[in-house]
């Protein structure tokens, strides 16, 4: 099974936020939607590794715990968008 096209360019374009997350005073807010949205899209395929996952659900974490910790709240962002640039490189 491969991942649909119409999923490869959102979770591209998520990616893209998440490497260059702005300065924002939403940031918090606005990538935790991201964060989620991804979540969404990659439950649909049963074909990643549960491993991927549970890394991805331990960023989205951090993400939480960092609400009013902007410095790193970005860190962690751009370790998310790292990882999940790291389903595509397989």
């Amino acid at each position: 099974m491969k991942i649909s096209n119409s999923d490869i360019v959102r979770l591209t374009e998520i990616k893209q936020y998440l490497l260059e997350p702005p300065h924002s005073f939403k940031l918090y807010k606005e990538s935790l939607q991201l964060i989620e949205e991804s979540t969404a899209i990659l439950a649909k395929y049963s074909f990643i590794e549960a491993s991927f996952v549970d890394s991805f659900d331990v960023l989205k974490e951090e993400v939480r715990e960092y609400e009013k910790d902007p410095v790193n709240l970005r860190s962690t962002l751009v370790k998310t968008g790292k990882l999940l640039g790291g389903l595509f490189n397989r």
